[in-house]
């Protein structure tokens, strides 16, 4: 698997399947004693935390049989699911996996039929349908991600898996529908761009653009959002990293639980906007530490603030740790061009120029528009950083390619 598709794969299970410990409600009150099952199920999510899966199973399938809890079997359907379906795919699901995630999740309806003790249930159905999918039965699927889109209104991948079966059981009129759904989902989310080139590059859901319905479909979604777009001017390299009015909108849109977080992101988005680098860094990990006790941000909020922090070090001389920040960034936001070129920068300043011009190329690649993918070039071929990756024998080649692309467009 390339890194784009390992990206992907991880943008995915964060906005589907990340770890169930907000999902289930929690029990027991700080600093009372823990029972047996209360203690089989902390050793299970610990097992789960380190993905050692068949520890967790053994410890949710001994708590489940000395207390039947709703919540209880929610975990071990979970950890079989995440068992059996580590290629993200139902295709190539452990069909035992699959049965055994349907019988937990059917033990935990039938216990509690609103899933009253799930904060979050349409987990349970995503997964459920996806393990309905990989024993190809299609009906009850169908009704599963029903039911999670009607428990998660605001969620675009929902309705795209809900699209993919339908497009496989050649229900065009009804994938047509849920794909719809999907990029309008998205677009009130602010993610549209991610889940367009999700749809076009990975490979779950790539068949569907093989449809000219589908395309149909996306092709009026582009146009809907080139239409709106409107850049704000500003210098050139500084529009790439200023956060603009994205972060305003992503906060507004998705609330937050914690507001020590949502005071300490706004803290360091000023310093980083003021260009106050290590302090802008030194609030950044003050974010993190308090998201780490009370996980409060969404995968998109998580890729700005390491994207910053990778800025940040890159800016700082420290291009060592500013790759590390910007590949936690891709695994929460695949695809995004400006932490690409960010990488390109640090690789280049660590003289791995190889490294540098791939992350140039997927930087150009990457690049949502037309506007966009002329700016991105543009730094290539002047940015003092990169100089040396200049005169690898690939880079004109490469630049070549994508210049001719916007020659075409």
């Amino acid at each position: 698997m390339n890194k784009t598709s390992m990206a992907l794969a991880v943008l995915i299970a964060t906005l589907l399947a990340a770890a169930p410990a907000r999902a289930a409600k929690r029990a027991p009150k700080r600093g009372a004693p823990m029972t047996s099952v209360q203690m089989l199920v902390k050793e299970g999510m610990t097992a789960l935390d380190s993905q050692d899966f068949d520890a967790a199973i053994k410890k949710f399938t001994r708590a489940s049989q000395l207390k039947e809890l709703s919540s209880t079997f929610f975990l071990l359907g979970y950890a079989h699911y995440q068992r059996g379906f580590r290629s993200g795919s139902p295709q190539t699901a452990d069909l035992a996996d699959a049965r055994e995630t349907i019988n937990a999740y059917s033990q935990a309806i039938s216990l509690d039929p609103n899933l009253s003790t799930l904060s979050e249930p349409y987990r349970l159905y995503h997964s459920l349908a996806m393990a309905y999918e990989a024993l190809n039965s299609y009906d009850p699927a169908i009704d599963a991600y029903k039911k999670a889109m009607k428990a998660s209104p605001e969620n675009p991948m929902l309705p795209l898996y809900a699209a993919r079966l339908r497009y496989r059981m050649g229900n065009m009129a009804k994938a047509g529908d849920n794909l719809a759904l999907c990029l309008k989902r998205a677009r009130a989310m602010h993610k549209l761009p991610l889940i367009l080139r999700t749809i076009k590059t990975d490979p779950l859901f790539s068949t569907l653009v093989e449809s000219r319905d589908m395309q149909r479909i996306i092709r009026n979604a582009e146009e809907e959002r080139a239409s709106a777009d409107s850049p704000e001017e500003g210098p050139l390299r500084d529009s790439l990293n200023d956060p603009g009015p994205a972060l305003n909108r992503s906060l507004k849109a998705l609330p937050l639980e914690n507001t020590a977080v949502t005071d300490a992101l706004s803290t360091a988005e000023k310093r980083f906007k003021f260009r106050q680098y290590q302090m802008a860094l030194d609030a950044y990990n003050e974010v993190l530490r308090l998201n780490a006790q009370a996980p409060s941000l969404n995968p998109a909020l998580l890729a700005i603030a390491y994207e910053r922090m990778g800025t940040a070090c890159n800016r700082l001389g420290r291009s060592s740790e500013a790759i590390s920040h910007l590949w936690r960034s891709l695994q929460q936001m695949p695809n995004n061009p400006s932490v690409y070129y960010q990488l390109a920068l640090a690789h280049s300043v660590n003289g791995k120029f190889k490294d540098s011009l791939a992350a140039l190329n997927e930087t150009l690649r990457s690049a949502p528009s037309k506007q966009e993918l002329r700016r991105f070039t543009l730094l290539a071929k002047t940015d003092s950083e990169l100089e040396p990756v200049r005169d690898l024998p690939g880079f004109n080649s490469m630049v070549g390619q994508y210049q001719g692309a916007l020659a075409r467009r």
